[in-house]
């Protein structure tokens, strides 16, 4: 029986935030930075209303314009398809399902996906209550929280995520094909035809991963 791993989708796989920084812009929006997670955006009174403005017109009208970070994204998921089974965990709201849904089966046609629409601060819960056997994400403070409910979790280096602090027992990735070189070289079935991942005590690199 293959486990199931739980990847994000935007800042993950998809280069969502960039075209959020973009549409922020071409809004005549002054965008600090990306240090956070959501965008600093210093001429407005409403940052999130900007954010979710710009997420709306990218979801409804540019939805297949914006690419993932590997040219090689559909044969990455199939080598990771042959070991685990996928779940994307977005917290993209439910009302985007049939964009995401198409932009899946655009970018990673090979590939039978689940999508569960997740809000970032439940997505540990989901993890754990379904049995899934890792997360891969972006946003630190979601990671963090994942990390502290012993969920075996990789952070993929994005600038919103640096030199802050983040929970000793995550795994920082510097892309997603390296998550998938874990899985295929250290995984292997346990006595009870699971899969299991170990972690040794203080993880610092990717290679003291075993499982």
């Amino acid at each position: 029986m293959k486990p199931t791993v739980a990847i994000d989708l935007d800042g993950v796989i998809s280069t969502t935030p960039d075209f959020i920084e973009s549409g922020l812009l071409e809004r005549g929006y002054d965008v600090v930075s990306f240090k956070i997670y959501n965008p600093i955006i210093r001429n407005t009174d409403d940052n999130k209303k900007a954010i979710n403005e710009v997420v709306h017109d990218i979801f409804m009208n540019k939805n297949l314009k914006v690419q993932p970070y590997s040219p090689y994204t559909d044969t990455l998921f199939r080598e990771i398809f042959m070991i685990a089974d996928i779940e994307i965990l977005t917290a993209r709201r439910i009302d985007y399902h049939k964009q995401t849904r198409e932009w899946l089966d655009h970018y990673i046609p090979s590939v039978p996906i689940r999508i569960a629409h997740v809000k970032s601060s439940d997505k540990p819960k989901y993890v754990k209550d379904n049995g899934i056997l890792c997360l891969v994400e972006d946003r630190l403070r979601t990671a963090n929280h994942a990390a502290r409910e012993g969920i075996h979790t990789y952070l993929v280096n994005r600038e919103w995520n640096m030199g802050r602090p983040t929970h000793e027992k995550i795994v920082r990735i510097s892309e997603l094909s390296t998550f998938q070189s874990i899985l295929a070289s250290h995984c292997k079935l346990t006595n009870n035809n699971t899969y299991d991942i170990i972690v040794k005590e203080h993880v610092k690199k990717e290679k003291d991963l075993l499982c």
